[in-house]
């Protein structure tokens, strides 16, 4: 017999914010990956700085500013697509 999975289907414009934890201050960000701007969804007058921790200013690892970069090209690539792109989440039971 097959066996049954839940799962949560997410569209790619759910998909919309993502966060990042400074590794040595411990605050979080959050990135609102369709604005320009960079405006931080938690912290509404302030910018995202990619390089720093706006609250530390520790620089944040270069593979991880590359990997945002990355994550927002793709994901405003997807954007159109929102229709027949989904992610899918494995849920406990």
């Amino acid at each position: 017999m097959p066996a049954m999975l839940r799962n949560t289907v997410v569209s790619v414009s759910e998909l919309r914010h993502v966060s990042v934890c400074c590794q040595y201050c411990k605050t979080t960000v959050i990135i609102d990956l369709c604005s320009d701007s960079r405006t931080v969804v938690k912290y509404p007058n302030a910018t995202f700085i990619a390089e720093q921790c706006p609250a530390c200013l520790t620089k944040y690892d270069s593979a991880l500013q590359l990997g945002l970069k990355s994550l927002e090209s793709t994901y405003k690539y997807l954007l159109p697509f929102t229709k027949d792109v989904g992610f899918n989440i494995p849920t406990e039971e």
